[in-house]
């Protein structure tokens, strides 16, 4: 974690813009085969146990995030999954035993790395389930009143990051408080899809609209050696561009390449601004962007995140809340029927990079109406390369 000290919580600001995409779901019918309640529930070996499924309440933990890994690093695998468990027997507590988990999912025989492959296709994704099944960790107690957090141990068995249909299973086995029998429970999570969030530093090029009717893309150089770019970016014609004045809004563009550190934090609703981050990314380069990729639950979540961007004498630090979708890659049943749906989260794609959320930094003005099309229009892929690199340590 990296304390960053303070900055202005915003909403919005006119430089720096969020990317969230609506969480677009595409349907396509097929036969439904119920599997067996606990199909892949390992059975106990003892006898005089009482044996129930739903008798442990699985909740996200206290950072949120079940799992977080960093997208540059290959092969692109999840080692630890992060839950909160409690008994969900009423006024029942657990005694000494063990808790593992296991993760159900199917392979998606297309993935690709840099999510190039686009969403998952119901045709290339694998019939059969695939399990992953964690250390066992040793516990002396698990109440029934107050979460334990652990964290899951995948490291011989890693979840990889191309799974659709992705869910939890805790188990405990061990003593009842107050019974001469032992148990084995389990809870289920049904958790999101492993989402691609990606950080984009896109300063190395400016959009400027209204100047020529064919091309809104420029760098800084350019600008700089054209009177017409120059006098447009010049709001108040002093022959000076890239000044600041107050109140804010007025500030005139700043049309030069900022290198940006952003730190993020996660949460079910908007998270508090903390002292500490514990991701981020310190000194993200003009044409640099990382890519995290994160396992959440439910249909949306919180991302909050602070901005720094800094180049020559600008300087500025923003913090804001984006509301994101979750990434749902499943089966679902439909009601009243043995039909389900294959439904699918839509990969979008900002210059040469495949996501499915962005926190971005772009140059531009009067607004950003238009950019994206210019980005994929208007740049020659050269142009359009972004350089991926890992997140900081």
């Amino acid at each position: 974690m990296k304390d960053f000290g303070e900055g202005n919580r915003v909403k919005t600001h006119r430089w720096i813009w969020n990317l969230i995409f609506a969480s677009t779901l595409l349907l396509a019918t097929g036969a439904v085969h119920a599997d067996d309640e606990c199909a892949d529930c390992p059975m106990a070996t003892f006898t005089g146990t009482y044996k129930s499924l739903d008798t442990l309440t699985v909740a996200p933990p206290d950072g949120f995030l079940y799992a977080l890994i960093d997208g540059f690093v290959t092969p692109q695998r999840f080692t630890q999954i992060k839950a909160k468990v409690k008994s969900a027997i009423p006024n029942v507590s657990l005694g000494a035993g063990e808790v593992w988990a296991i993760a159900r999912y199917h392979i998606n025989n297309i993935y690709a790395p840099d999510l190039s492959s686009g969403a998952p296709q119901e045709a290339y994704v694998a019939q059969e389930p695939s399990f992953s099944t964690s250390v066992t960790i040793p516990v002396t107690s698990l109440s029934d009143q107050t979460f334990t957090e652990f964290a899951f141990d995948f490291s011989a068995a890693p979840i990889p990051a191309g799974i659709v249909d992705l869910e939890l299973k805790v188990f405990f086995r061990g003593e009842m408080a107050g019974s001469d029998y032992n148990a084995f429970l389990w809870g289920t999570k049904d958790l999101n899809e492993p989402m691609h969030l990606c950080i984009i530093n896109s300063t190395d090029i400016f959009y400027l609209k209204g100047v020529y009717p064919d091309r809104t893309l420029f760098t800084e150089e350019e600008i700089l050696s054209d009177p017409n770019l120059k006098n447009a970016v010049d709001l108040d014609k002093d022959g000076v561009i890239n000044e600041f004045w107050q109140p804010y809004p007025e500030n005139e563009p700043i049309i030069y390449p900022v290198t940006m550190s952003v730190a993020l934090n996660f949460g079910a609703e908007t998270p508090p601004t903390p002292s500490t981050w514990n991701w981020y990314y310190y000194d993200l380069a003009p044409g640099d962007y990382g890519r995290l990729i994160l396992i959440t639950e439910g249909e949306s979540f919180h991302t909050l995140s602070r901005s720094e961007a800094y180049a020559r004498d600008f300087s500025e630090v923003i913090i804001a809340d984006y509301p994101m979708p979750g990434v749902a890659d499943h089966w679902i049943n439909l009601p009243g029927s043995n039909d389900r749906v294959f439904e699918y989260t839509v990969v979008y794609t900002i210059r040469d990079a495949f996501l499915h959320q962005a926190i971005i930094r772009m140059g531009a003005y009067p607004d950003i109406e238009g950019i994206f099309e210019a980005y994929y229009y208007d740049l020659t892929p050269e142009d359009r390369h972004l350089t991926l690199v890992p997140m900081s340590p």
